[in-house]
């Protein structure tokens, strides 16, 4: 049988993961024992070894990644090139990559503090990591904030690095043949970054004219710069902040709940259906719709924001804990009867390939998911029964036949019976 739990990989991964504990015990042992005395020779070769070890992965794992490429044209030798460099720099700028390269520079002495960033990989391998962001994982938020409003970001940095390489350049040129300060390149790179985030140590200064106007230039621009950085954090991971608060902690203890799956003209009535059948019933209504928060909705309401047809987005509402699913038909922007059932149609298959998934990741339900569906066109009753509903409620021909037998009977008390059946739980046709 063959188990990816037993494979050459998880070894492998076990032991990486025992290199990096072993590493970070190194460096304990440096501070704990032998801080004002040199280490012994053992203890240095097995960190330089570990670190070998570390970046002979990282060369390999960087190496074996395959570029994606076209397969509709022909591609030479230079464009077949510039996809493999492509592809292994997306790959390298990924923030796990980033930090297990920052975990090799320790080859470098004055960085051996940097071992300790092992431990993030490590941490993101623990199972009880895995489970805790199960739902939320704000590494992962960052790394798609920073992926989405890549743009952005990369003018807000180039614009930093032009402006840091330009002053230094400028001031290097005008106080090295006269202030031993600059004596070399970097010390004017050091004075430009400590200049231009108003830090000011003071240990280096230009004290030429033309030094001192580059210096007033970079600390004006340093206001301008950070407000800039400041404006584009304040409009993209403020507001992955502010989706893990009202998502990722709400939803972390939620059990036995009900999903209300999409949102129209008529889902604010449901829910206040919903609140009719008691506070209990109401306190495990969720709302999982993709937009943002609708003002109308009650504050008693917990809503959470995602595309419902996404398997990927259905962990956000715990569904492999909740007792049953409501999928509304969505009318948005005067969708067709067709359209809002054939995204109903897809909402339920996700929910069902999501749970028939579950027993892979060792959750096994007591009883299946119990899914009421939405149906406007009776043309797809089939479609959907198919697909796993348990209960399709026609709600457009139950308010057309209403009242075309209202119109054509109207001594009849069909209509009013079975209005009854909206009322109130104390006079509702379902107690009697």
């Amino acid at each position: 049988m063959n188990d990816e739990r037993f494979g050459p990989k998880r070894y492998f991964d076990l032991a990486i993961n025992a290199l990096i504990l072993v590493s970070v015990a190194l460096l304990g042992l440096e501070f704990l024992w032998w801080t004002d005395e040199v280490l012994p020779p053992w203890m240095i070769r097995l960190d330089d070894a570990i670190l070998g070890v570390f970046l002979a992965e990282y060369v390999v794992r960087l190496w074996v990644i395959e570029p994606e490429l076209p397969e509709a044209i022909a591609i030479t030798g230079r464009q077949r090139l510039f996809y493999a460099l492509a592809a292994r720099l997306s790959w390298a700028i990924r923030p796990i990559n980033l930090v297990d390269l920052a975990a090799i520079l320790p080859i470098f002495p004055f960085f051996r503090s940097l071992r300790v960033l092992r431990l993030l990989r490590l941490a993101a391998r623990l199972r009880v990591v895995r489970r805790l962001f199960r739902y939320f994982n704000p590494f992962a938020a960052a790394e798609a904030t920073l992926r989405d409003n890549q743009l952005l970001f990369l003018f807000v940095t180039g614009f930093i690095g032009i402006t840091i390489a330009f002053a230094s350049a400028t001031v290097f040129i005008a106080e090295h043949p006269h202030n031993p300060a600059f004596a070399k390149p970097f010390d004017a790179v050091y004075w430009a970054v400590v200049t231009i985030t108003t830090v000011g140590y003071g240990d280096k200064a230009p004290i030429t004219t033309g030094g001192r106007v580059i210096a007033m230039a970079l600390m004006l621009t340093g206001f301008f710069i950070f407000a800039l950085l400041a404006g584009a954090v304040s409009q993209t991971f403020v507001q992955t902040l502010l989706h893990f608060k009202k998502e990722g902690i709400r939803m972390t203890a939620m059990v036995n709940h009900i999903v209300v799956c999409g949102w129209d003209s008529q889902t604010l009535m449901l829910l206040h259906e919903l609140r009719e059948q008691g506070e209990e019933v109401a306190a495990r209504v969720v709302v999982f719709a993709n937009r943002e928060r609708p003002e109308a909705l009650p504050e008693w309401v917990t809503f959470v924001s995602g595309d419902p047809t996404q398997e990927t987005e259905l962990p956000k509402v715990r569904l492999e804990a909740c007792t049953s699913v409501v999928v509304v038909a969505d009318e948005r922007g005067g969708m067709a009867f067709s359209d809002a059932d054939a995204r109903t149609l897809l909402t339920v298959f996700t929910l069902r390939s999501f749970e028939a998934k579950l027993g892979a990741r060792g959750i096994q339900r007591t009883k299946p998911i119990h899914v009421t569906a939405e149906l406007l066109d009776p043309d797809n009753f089939a479609f959907l029964k198919a697909a796993g509903v348990d209960q399709i409620i026609q709600t457009a021909r139950i308010g057309a036949a209403l009242l075309a037998r209202s119109a054509a009977n109207p001594q009849g008390g069909v209509p009013d019976l079975l209005g009854e059946m909206a009322l109130p739980k104390d006079r509702s046709f379902w107690e009697t």
